[in-house]
């Protein structure tokens, strides 16, 4: 029986300083120090204005690549299941929530809704219309490689025939994890599908295993993937 594979049809991300594909693959291959910014928002203007001013950080990050990459691909948002990988999920909004509670201060409604780890899945499950799956990973620095190999069950087992893999963390506050080398917030999303495109596109699960093995994180990987493909 010939290997399942499943292709990458394309990617995207956000970064602060990095508000752009162009800009965010730039910095994937040829990565540079970023300068945290707390006040860094995507744009997101696929999303509609209220749930947008709702939404948090981590899950603007996400929304901004996935809409850019269902426009640039005419694909239909509500037919495309869901994977959220991420360590630490809505860190940046726990650290606020508990500051106020040890200052004893009220603590913020919106805050504590969107302070679950897989907010960013329920805002933009609305921002799509989308009903179908959507599952979270969360594995610690093996984190990518589980979403990874979630992702390519999903198409093996016909569960599936589009997945983006959503890959996100920010800042996280040292206090959390002493010695944490993630300096500043991104978000990815990886769009996959069952369809092999072209050479260079095709990903085994031996791959992802390996991924596995080396802990990974998706800019690592995406970053060997293009040496591979060109050195092939």
């Amino acid at each position: 029986m010939k290997p399942f594979s499943i292709s990458l049809v394309d990617w995207s991300g956000r970064a602060p300083q990095l508000d752009s594909k162009d800009a965010f693959s730039r910095w994937v291959h040829q990565p540079y120090p970023i300068e945290p910014d707390g006040s860094y928002k995507p744009a997101c203007t696929n999303v509609p204005a209220r749930l947008r001013g709702k939404s948090s950080t981590l899950s603007r990050l996400v929304m901004a690549p996935f809409f850019e990459l269902i426009e640039a691909h005419s694909l239909d948002a509500s037919a495309i299941d869901f994977v959220f990988a991420s360590r630490f999920g809505e860190i940046q909004i726990l650290e606020s929530l508990f500051h106020s509670i040890y200052s004893n201060e009220p603590l913020s409604p919106v805050d504590f809704c969107n302070s679950v780890h897989h907010t960013a899945t329920g805002y933009l499950s609305i921002a799509a219309k989308n009903m179908r799956i959507s599952r979270t990973v969360s594995a610690g620095p093996h984190t990518f490689a589980a979403g990874l190999l979630e992702s390519w069950q999903l198409l093996a087992n016909n569960i599936s025939d589009t997945v983006a893999l959503l890959v996100a963390d920010e800042t996280v506050p040292p206090f959390f994890v002493p010695g944490e080398k993630e300096r500043h917030s991104y978000g990815m999303v990886l769009l996959f599908t069952k369809a092999l495109l072209a050479k260079g596109d095709s990903i085994l699960l031996p791959d992802i295993l390996d991924a596995q093995h080396n802990a990974l994180s998706a800019t690592d990987w995406l970053r060997n993937r293009k040496a591979e493909v060109e050195n092939s």
